[in-house]
């Protein structure tokens, strides 16, 4: 059984970047004029999508977990475990890198889970197309807050003074979606959890990330 957390969402609300999602994912930017009139009324969008997801009794699930690894040719050896991920090395930059002071990494996956699902088929089912935009643009950049929010809670738990690093899968220090496999593996997350994945390795539902954490 994976370890897991539910997480209140107004303990991750302050970790939303509000400037990114009005510009880029509700458009302010490009919206040239009456940018006041625009910005007052995105922030009651948000304010009232804040209530809302609370109301509707959404919570943050994590599952997660600390491993002790080793480090080899840009390459993280699970011990004790039958996985090896080898990382590409950019600009000299490999995450393998981050683990050569400290043999510790943590995992996590984070989502909104399937209560996230049915909310956007209830939006849909009602014909509130308009309203989900803006459901959509929040809940993506939730997760992400969530993401951080419980980066910050392992860091405290470490009670570490290094700086914080948290690689997700599919960017290019970390490119190989097919490694999330061998992640679910780890932190066994099953079929009817809250989270999974598809053929391509991708999670869903949408709202869910996942990430390497070092010490």
């Amino acid at each position: 059984m994976a370890k897991t957390r539910h997480i209140n969402l107004a303990q991750v609300y302050p970790f939303i970047n509000k400037t990114t999602l009005f510009k880029v994912s509700w458009g302010m930017l490009r919206r040239k004029q009456n940018q006041k009139e625009i910005s007052q009324k995105l922030n009651s969008i948000f304010e009232y999508l804040k209530t809302y997801f609370i109301q509707t009794g959404i919570k943050g699930i994590v599952y997660y977990d600390e491993f002790t690894v080793d480090v080899a040719d840009d390459t993280l050896h699970f011990r004790d475990q039958s996985v090896s991920w080898r990382f590409p090395r950019l600009n000299h930059r490999c995450i393998a890198d981050s683990a050569k002071d400290s043999s510790r990494v943590a995992l996590q996956v984070v989502s909104l889970g399937k209560a996230m699902t049915h909310l956007y088929e209830q939006y849909e089912k009602e014909d509130l197309y308009s309203m989900l935009f803006y459901v959509h643009g929040f809940s993506v950049f939730l997760t992400e807050a969530l993401a951080e929010y419980h980066h910050n809670l392992i860091h405290a738990e470490w009670d570490s003074r290094n700086a914080k690093e948290r690689y997700s899968f599919g960017y290019p220090l970390c490119p190989e979606l097919s490694m999330q496999k061998d992640l679910f593996a780890l932190l066994k997350i099953k079929p009817g959890d809250e989270v999974s994945l598809t053929t391509g390795y991708m999670m869903q539902p949408e709202q869910s990330t996942s990430a390497i954490i070092f010490h």
